[in-house]
């Protein structure tokens, strides 16, 4: 329901498309779960010894924020950000 009123106010107020409607899908969840685990692993040990688990967590941020998932907003500090549907002050993964 959460997901469906806030696409609801992103069409009307932001005239969004496309990718945003995957937010209600079970593939935004599922990337949200392993992106959340590749950051774990990342910040751990296993990250220091193989970069290739932050590339990855990376390439997983960019591909959740083509489908209109952002993760934290302007003047948040960062033990503040969360994933979030994207909004007008959300940061975009570049």
């Amino acid at each position: 329901m959460r997901h469906q009123l806030a696409f609801a106010i992103c069409m009307l107020m932001f005239g969004c498309v496309g990718g945003v409607a995957d937010n209600t899908s079970s593939d935004v969840h599922t990337l949200l779960t392993q992106e959340r685990e590749l950051d774990r692993r990342c910040r751990g040990t296993e990250g220091a010894s193989n970069p290739a688990v932050c590339d990855e967590r990376n390439a997983m941020s960019k591909r959740l924020n083509e489908l209109g998932q952002c993760y934290g907003r302007k003047g948040e500090y960062g033990y503040q950000n969360e994933w979030h549907v994207c909004g007008p002050t959300s940061i975009r993964v570049k």
